[in-house]
């Protein structure tokens, strides 16, 4: 047996021995001490857990999370990969892994998630978690870990890197995937929404109680985030389908100004147009097919009333100059004034591209 085998083989054992008897105990009611950080977790009750909870959990959990589990053992009796009509213990066995489903009780999953967010967190040491949880702003990336790094941070990541176990949680974990931005963003927004609601709250306290609240605030963050975010764009097309219809009229020239300057400041930075299709990705990804292709409307819909107020302005400038009413001229000065041309363009590409992912 090789050296990289022995270890596997060695992880493998300590991670049976102490994530399956720990799950069971904590499945159980039982109050268990954290190792190495001599505290106390809070146990919920695992009834406490809806079947539409680990439904909407499960949905988002790798399958090599929980095929490692079910190759550790303990796991067995209640949890089985199935490629096909084959029953498989090991996903290496998985012929083709697209038509992989996980067939599993509602208590084997319960198992899971505790032994793979409790004991994982419990092994880390506290100092880690002080260093890691320092307060810092909202992360300025619009894809990625967000709360993976916003909790264990990569120093966390690095100091465990070398238990191939505690890696795969912390890359790929069920509860730090809720928030993952680089998925779906649906799926955020429902995992979120759960949480928040308190349908998902049994799970809280096995995170400890600072961790909770910190998680807590941050969803709470990132949820209103969403929330302001969605509005904007609804504003924005309702808004600017105003302003198209009222762009001539002397009493809105002043809001037609902040327009204006909205778009030029949109598009002032020269990676502005990849920072809006990042985001704008973002905002579209998911599962739930309808949200999504609402927000790509919107989106685009928004972005089209500025070339609609454009139009207006094209229409105008066809016009003899006495046939325009001194609204219209103010309103040809404005928007020349700001060059506001170049900046339609761009908006019309973008607005293009934006097309073109919604189909």
């Amino acid at each position: 047996m090789s050296q990289v085998e022995s270890e596997r083989n060695k992880h493998a054992i300590m991670a049976n021995r102490e994530l399956v008897p720990f799950a069971m105990a904590m499945l159980a009611g039982d109050v268990v001490r954290g190792t190495g950080t001599g505290r106390h977790l809070p146990v919920g009750e695992p009834d406490a857990l809806t079947l539409e909870a680990v439904e909407a959990l499960v949905r988002m959990i790798p399958r090599g999370v929980l095929g490692q589990l079910v190759r550790l053992g303990g796991w067995r009796a209640c949890a089985t990969i199935v490629d096909g009509r084959e029953q498989c213990l090991r996903l290496g066995n998985v012929r083709n892994r697209r038509n992989v489903e996980l067939r599993y009780s509602t208590r084997s999953i319960e198992a899971v998630l505790i032994a793979f967010n409790a004991s994982a967190l419990q092994s880390l040491n506290e100092r880690d978690f002080q260093r890691a949880l320092a307060p810092q702003p909202m992360p300025r990336r619009l894809a990625g870990d967000v709360l993976v790094h916003h909790f264990f941070g990569d120093k966390v990541l690095a100091h465990h890197g070398l238990n191939p176990l505690v890696r795969l949680y912390f890359e790929d974990n069920a509860l730090t995937r809720l928030c993952r931005l680089s998925g779906s963003h649906d799926a955020l927004e429902a995992a979120v929404g759960w949480l928040l609601s308190g349908s998902l709250a049994p799970l809280l306290p096995w995170l400890g109680s600072y961790l909770s609240e910190r998680w807590l605030g941050e969803l709470d963050q990132m949820w209103q985030t969403h929330r302001r975010m969605r509005n904007v764009v609804t504003n924005w097309a309702k808004v600017f389908c105003v302003w198209r219809q009222v762009a001539v009229e002397h009493a809105q020239i002043h809001q037609l100004t902040a327009l204006v300057e909205l778009y030029q400041n949109l598009f002032a930075d020269p990676h502005a147009e990849q920072r809006l299709r990042a985001q704008f990705q973002v905002l579209t990804d998911g599962h739930l097919f309808q949200t999504r292709h609402e927000l790509r409307v919107l989106w685009a819909d928004a972005l089209d009333e500025l070339l609609a107020i454009e139009r207006v302005y094209l229409g105008l400038r066809g016009r003899h100059p006495v046939e325009r009413t001194a609204s219209e001229q103010l309103f040809m000065k404005e928007w020349e004034a700001r060059q506001m041309g170049p900046v339609a363009r761009r908006v019309d590409v973008f607005s293009r591209e934006l097309r073109g992912v919604v189909g």
